[in-house]
């Protein structure tokens, strides 16, 4: 996290102030990226930043209960995982919002196995 929010964004906002000109510069964050321009946003609040958007950006990570029941240390050791794999599986993060809507699969499968058999 910290190399994406004390070097990378920083690195990107400085590239974008060169080749634009521009004084001023707005954010763009998608997902987790806008938890990561809200840390970068927090610390460099006097920068060249002056407008930030987020979309899908969790804040309230409180307020995610089954997300928060599926990171629960109890039930899931994340330093375990890295030790055992050198970092996060990629193929982990899509797989893990898929288990908050389990039927979506299924609905999604119904509704082209249901087209199929119209014909």
């Amino acid at each position: 996290m910290e190399d994406y929010v004390l070097n990378f964004i920083p690195d990107a906002v400085r590239r974008v102030h060169q080749d634009s000109g521009e004084r001023d510069v707005t954010v763009i964050g998608y997902c987790f990226g806008g938890v990561l321009s809200l840390l970068y946003g927090s610390i460099f609040h006097d920068g060249p930043m002056k407008n930030l958007i987020c979309f899908t950006t969790p804040v309230d990570f409180c307020q995610m209960k089954l997300f928060a029941n599926f990171a629960d240390r109890r039930y899931f050791d994340v330093d375990r995982l890295v030790d055992c794999t050198g970092n996060m599986p990629p193929e982990l993060i899509p797989q893990s919002f898929e288990m908050l809507r389990p039927a979506s699969r299924a609905i999604s499968q119904g509704a082209i196995v249901g087209k199929h058999l119209e014909r």
